[in-house]
């Protein structure tokens, strides 16, 4: 990916001009304030979409059974932590 670099000033004074470039020219945007970059505006990255966790589970949950009636009670909610649900 290209990058270029751009003072603090310029970038704020043309801000949708370097968004714009960041976007469709998929340039990354080195920005310097004094002489030292500061800050680093990049397009998005594309990403898989994540599975679903119920999805994953029903998949998988049966071939451990001593495991899949006890996990049934959790279900998954942020980031890595566990919540016990009432069935």
């Amino acid at each position: 990916m290209d990058t270029f670099t751009i003072s603090a000033t310029e970038a704020k004074q043309n801000f949708s001009d370097l968004l714009n470039r960041v976007r469709y020219e998929k340039k990354t945007a080195l920005i310097e304030k004094h002489g030292k970059i500061v800050a680093e505006l990049s397009p998005p990255v594309k990403s898989k979409p994540k599975k679903d966790l119920n999805k994953v589970w029903e998949k998988y949950a049966g071939t451990i059974p001593e495991l899949s009636l006890d996990f049934k009670k959790f279900r998954f909610f942020s980031g890595r932590r566990f919540k016990k649900i009432n069935l």
